[in-house]
């Protein structure tokens, strides 16, 4: 979190729960919302090293289904910011 915090510039970053992420994302299963944040007017960050690979696997909208897409095509997408977010 550390890390997602200095990457957004905010201090009150916090975990939504998981009634906010079903009020927020209708129609797509908790822990399932497809990589293309643009869709709900949600910032989207991916961590930097995502970007070195040619495909990822993310989730299609439900614990069922998976997509792969080039990462650069989900931050060209969705305007999404890549950083160095992972735990090292």
């Amino acid at each position: 979190m550390h890390k997602v915090k200095r990457a957004l510039g905010s201090r009150g970053l916090r975990l939504v729960t998981e009634q906010e992420m079903a009020d927020k994302f209708e129609g797509f299963e908790i822990g399932a919302v497809p990589p293309f944040g643009s869709m709900f007017d949600a910032l989207e960050l991916v961590d930097e090293r995502l970007l070195e690979q040619d495909r990822i696997l993310c989730s299609g909208g439900d614990h069922e289904h998976a997509i792969l897409v080039d990462p650069r095509h989900v931050v060209w997408t969705s305007a999404a910011r890549a950083a160095d977010i992972c735990e090292a």
